[in-house]
């Protein structure tokens, strides 16, 4: 395919969006991935300025930083967040690389990657706000928070574990940290192939205000489960609780 006065059918068959600007801000190129992120024609966009078709855009950050690649000839990579006229939002990784004519834009969509995450946002929010209201006593009778728990560790699991992880017990650890970590624990993790303690300062569940050994419980539960579809089978322990008075919150896991 042949646009303007070079011919970049090259691009036609690239899996993201690639669109060409010239130092005018007119669009000299869009591949038809850029046409689908942009929900216009080929025919709307070549040949017309940026500021025209998307009016109010200069005064976005996405337009300062391409106005500063184009300017200053350098390369930048980020995540943007787009409004479209029809009030949809999506969410792209955009790469900015100066070529002789302008600025090259490579665009892949993360709007479905996003919308996942977002999912599993809201429901560890769900799930946060029913266990904090739930009692210890009432905790194993609660049917609605083992329900919302279930959905939350498959969750989770689908979104940490993946296949290309190598399945061992130090890789199992590491992740298993870095989850309650990102769920607002403080955890550390030590170990090797075969046994490793998980320390804990700083409990997810309660904002880091309130021990409860129902949180515990919980944790505990989460690490057997996840330690069962990852390795198939663990042992966890635990040696201390915060939610008992203990200074820290530790599990023994080994396999």
């Amino acid at each position: 395919m042949k646009q303007g006065e070079r011919d970049w059918s090259i691009l036609d068959r690239l899996h993201e969006g690639c669109q060409i600007i010239d130092r005018d801000w007119k669009y000299l190129y869009l591949n038809t991935k850029a046409c689908e992120h942009a929900r216009k024609s080929i025919g709307e966009l070549v040949g017309q300025r940026m500021v025209n078709m998307y009016p109010g855009i200069e005064k976005t950050d996405l337009f300062e930083k391409l106005k500063g690649c184009m300017e200053n000839r350098t390369r930048d990579k980020f995540t943007n967040e787009f409004a479209h006229p029809d009030g949809v939002v999506g969410f792209y990784e955009l790469v900015v690389e100066p070529v002789p004519e302008g600025l090259m834009v490579l665009a892949l969509d993360l709007t479905a990657q996003h919308s996942v995450e977002q999912k599993i946002e809201d429901k560890y929010a769900l799930l946060k706000s029913i266990a904090n209201m739930v009692s210890i006593q009432s905790q194993s009778q609660n049917q609605v928070v083992m329900q919302v728990l279930s959905r939350f560790e498959s969750e989770l699991y689908f979104k940490y574990f993946t296949n290309r992880l190598p399945r061992n017990l130090r890789t199992f650890g590491r992740v298993v940290c870095k989850i309650y970590n990102d769920i607002d624990g403080t955890f550390i993790c030590q170990g090797d192939d075969h046994n490793f303690c998980l320390h804990g300062s700083a409990c997810p569940w309660d904002n880091q205000t309130v021990c409860n050994p129902v949180y515990c419980k919980i944790m505990r539960g989460m690490i057997f489960r996840f330690g069962e579809n990852f390795l198939g089978k663990v042992s966890v322990r635990q040696s201390s609780s915060l939610g008992k008075g203990d200074g820290e919150c530790e599990f023994l896991v080994s396999c």
